[in-house]
């Protein structure tokens, strides 16, 4: 596919290894989001679970901060709401929420999740959605957050995989599908992106 190449490239020109497993995204998904091409990976995501097997997503989940933004052009391109998991409970959640502890290697410290009870229900269908699959970490935590509530989620998407960090093995267990738009591997401190 054309746009998943262009993606690639455009991964592979403006990353760079920081090392401890750390990759800088910033001119694409952090500090200076690249409107177009997050317009052409929402594409890919929505194309991805669009088969009937999935069934229509209700709504879109993903995490605090960098996961917003490739979230949100998922959600807007489906036309569903977005909810995303807070990092740390803020004192305007008082309907009550749920929370889990994960690590955040990019500011090195853990963080707890947290995600509002008032906005998920046993109805909903959840496609998460996040910038990165490292550690796998945010990624389960969401997961269990949802399936807490009693809502289904319908599969994972991430913008971008870390696939020399094996998340996806230790993902395995939950059962769900898990698409990435561009996959990087590390060989001798270099990236290789596909």
């Amino acid at each position: 596919m054309e746009v998943t190449k262009e993606i690639v490239e455009k991964f592979s020109r403006e990353s760079k290894y920081l090392g401890n497993s750390i990759i800088k995204f910033y001119s694409i998904l952090n500090h200076q989001v690249d409107s177009r091409l997050i317009n052409l990976i929402s594409n890919v995501i929505v194309s991805s679970f669009s088969s009937s097997k999935y069934g229509k997503a209700t709504k879109i989940v993903t995490a605090e901060a960098s996961g917003i933004i490739p979230a949100y052009g998922v959600a807007s391109n489906l036309k569903i709401p977005l909810i995303y998991a807070r990092k740390n409970i803020p004192l305007t959640m008082t309907e009550g929420y749920f929370s889990r502890k994960i690590e955040s290697r990019t500011k090195a410290t853990d963080c707890i999740l947290c995600l509002s009870k008032e906005y998920l229900n046993k109805q909903d269908r959840i496609l998460i959605v996040d910038d990165v699959l490292g550690s796998g970490g945010a990624i389960s935590a969401l997961v269990s957050m949802v399936r807490e509530s009693g809502a289904e989620v319908i599969g994972v998407a991430c913008v971008v995989e870390k696939t020399f960090e094996n998340a996806r093995a230790s993902l395995s267990s939950l059962g769900i599908d898990i698409v990435s738009v561009v996959k990087v591997d590390l060989i001798n401190d270099d990236l290789a992106f596909s």
